[in-house]
């Protein structure tokens, strides 16, 4: 019995193997996870009598990539095993779905079950659903076809995790632990629900377009832990060197629009527009990094030249794609800021070569996300503040050169003709200096408030104390002219 249990173990282990280094390539695998999802869809659909939607199947993708990625994490956690292993092993797997609403079709005699999340005008009894294995499916709810591919996928788990000599035990234990989580997948109706009576909002009229939004979020963020198992050092290379304060920077501008146009727009909160506010700063970020990973490219500072260019090609398409979840008018603007800062470091334009114009180009890029901002909250953009405008085309502009006196030695290198490069180091201190100074005063005069003289007297001295000082810290900058907005936007 023992030699049995010991070949059966063996056997176990070189099948997750034979999984785990498979010479597929891996997109293929991508493919397959993309037919799946695709044919089980439209067998959900076509049986089930529901309408064809764009949103329904965008619904029913992210959900699937939302599973996947919180599968990937738990065997990650319990295992320690390779993310591109567990992915390769997990991936195959995901033929299983198609089977679900087979198995309905053959058992209702052709008719098919309606196939659901636990609902909460229907499902009440939710702690008996859940030791019952999701209890009854009539009139909707977790069919005999989804409780034998959910049966089967664990069953799997379980082998899994027991070919990884973790034991009967704790390997019961984790597939209890990915139960529970699949069990929370199906009460997200419920969590709406609590959530549409708290904000008096009804988030369930616009079912798909928001539960296509809560797991498009739900997949930045586990895609971000994904990728941080897989690859710490590149993970940490983005968000610091490549992201850091400048994304701060890009981000604050959207949310500076947004307070400015509440203040002045009449928003309406609806289940259509709730998540925006989440999804287009996911946007911002991604297409932020897509920007930073391309000028470098461009300033060849990586020797991957070519890797780098994909990866920021990708960041681009996920930041167009989390806009356009929210409206397409956002994914539009992104995409204008994006070509902006291609033509501002990328050949042959390349405008950072120009002192000035280039700046211009970059103030640019962060008026426009005020104006999404502004517009998003419930206004025209054609009647947005013309001294923000100005302020920005024009202070902001004149300011932002401190940018380039960290780079003195690299841009006289690759050519580029910044305020450092042509009047030198401390002469352009001291006028980059005091553009920070007439960009305050600026500011001053837009906002019209006695009370704000000596705190824009404070931060301009300030600044030009921080761009003058000998060991130049251009984080400290940053700082202080991101607290400066923060102070400044409740007097508008």
């Amino acid at each position: 019995m023992e030699r049995h249990r010991r070949k059966g173990i063996k056997n176990l282990k070189r099948f997750v193997e034979k999984l785990e280094n498979s010479k597929v390539p891996f997109v293929y695998l991508i493919l397959i996870f993309f037919v799946s999802v695709t044919l089980r869809n439209f067998l959900e659909v076509l049986f089930s009598g529901a309408k064809l939607d764009t949103w329904m199947f965008l619904h029913f993708y992210l959900y699937y990539a939302a599973l996947f990625l919180v599968l990937v994490l738990f065997f990650r956690f319990f295992t320690g095993v390779e993310i591109k292993k567990i992915a390769r092993t997990i991936l195959p797997f995901f033929t299983l779905i198609i089977f679900a609403p087979i198995v309905d079709i053959i058992l209702s005699g052709g008719k098919g079950f309606t196939i659901s999340y636990l609902l909460p005008d229907i499902h009440n009894d939710i702690l008996i659903r859940f030791f019952t294995f999701g209890g009854g499916f009539a009139p909707a709810g977790m069919t005999p076809g989804i409780k034998l591919v959910a049966l089967v996928a664990l069953l799997f788990a379980f082998f899994y995790f027991y070919s990884k000599k973790l034991g009967f035990i704790k390997s019961f234990f984790c597939i209890f632990l990915i139960y529970v989580c699949g069990f929370c997948f199906l009460l997200v109706p419920f969590f709406l629900k609590f959530v549409s009576d708290f904000l008096g909002v009804n988030l369930l009229d616009s079912w798909d377009i928001v539960f296509s939004s809560i797991y498009a979020v739900l997949i930045f963020v586990l895609g971000a832990l994904v990728f941080y198992f897989s690859d710490k050092k590149r993970f940490f290379w983005l968000l610091g060197g490549k992201g850091g304060l400048r994304l701060v920077h890009y981000e604050l501008m959207f949310f500076a629009g947004v307070f400015i146009g509440l203040k002045s727009g009449v928003f309406v909160l609806s289940g259509e527009n709730i998540f925006q506010f989440v999804l287009i700063p996911i946007g911002i970020f991604c297409v932020g990094i897509s920007s930073a990973i391309l000028n470098d490219v461009a300033d060849s500072e990586l020797k991957a030249g070519k890797a780098n260019e994909g990866l920021a090609g990708g960041f681009l398409l996920l930041g167009l794609f989390y806009s356009a979840i929210a409206n397409f008018f956002s994914a539009a603007v992104l995409l204008f800021g994006a070509c902006i800062f291609f033509i501002y470091s990328a050949p042959p334009l390349r405008l950072k070569r120009f002192p000035f114009i280039s700046k211009f180009f970059l103030s640019l890029n962060s008026l426009i996300l005020v104006i999404l901002g502004y517009s998003l909250a419930g206004n025209q953009i054609i009647s947005f503040p013309l001294s923000i405008t100005v302020f920005f085309l024009v202070g902001v502009s004149l300011a932002i050169n401190f940018i380039d006196l960290k780079d003195l030695d690299e841009d006289k290198k690759n050519g580029i003709k910044t305020l450092p490069v042509l009047l030198g180091m401390k002469n352009a201190k001291l006028l980059i200096g005091t553009f920070f100074v007439a960009a305050y005063f600026l500011a001053y005069f837009i906002f019209n408030n006695p009370l704000l003289l000596m705190p824009l007297v404070f931060f301009a001295a300030l600044e030009f104390c921080l761009i003058n000082k000998e060991n130049y810290d251009e984080k400290l900058v940053f700082i202080v002219y991101l607290a400066s907005i923060v102070f400044l936007l409740p007097f508008y």
